[in-house]
């Protein structure tokens, strides 16, 4: 199977190659959490990441499009 006719079918609300925690909805409702105050502590309580992935998440380094 050819790699674009693969890409063409993947989910665009998941992540892209299935290995991550969070989904495109999940880095939203984060991102919502640290704007109502939540700090990263937390943040990484909630949704079972590390405290420096959700700053990472919160500051746009990672997961940047969303």
């Amino acid at each position: 199977m050819a790699f674009w006719s693969s890409w063409k079918r993947r989910d665009p609300h998941k992540a892209v190659g299935g290995t991550s925690k969070m989904t495109m909805a999940s880095v939203r409702l984060l991102r919502a959490d640290a704007e109502r105050g939540m700090n990263y502590r937390q943040l990484s309580e909630k949704y079972g990441i590390s405290d420096v992935a959700a700053s990472l998440i919160v500051r746009r380094k990672t997961w940047e499009r969303v």
